[in-house]
């Protein structure tokens, strides 16, 4: 379950996604629709390792089949 927050300050963060779950069968395709302001960028630049500061990922990982992407970052 992944969780991103953006650091206000030296010790405030601010969660923007919290709780995520997805799971993407083989061959599935799947389109990530919202409202302005929702997180669907954010969730994406997360996924794709392209997330930057102040934005980080503080909880949770993101896996392809059997490889944590995450620790290819």
């Amino acid at each position: 379950h992944l969780h991103v927050a953006f650091k206000k300050n030296a010790c405030n963060y601010h969660e923007v996604l919290q709780d995520i779950n997805l799971k993407v069968n083989s061959k599935e395709v799947v389109g990530l629709i919202g409202e302005s302001g929702s997180g669907k960028s954010v969730l994406g630049l997360s996924i794709v390792g392209l997330l930057t500061p102040p934005g980080s990922i503080t909880q949770g990982k993101i896996w392809l089949k059997e490889h944590p992407l995450h620790a290819l970052a």
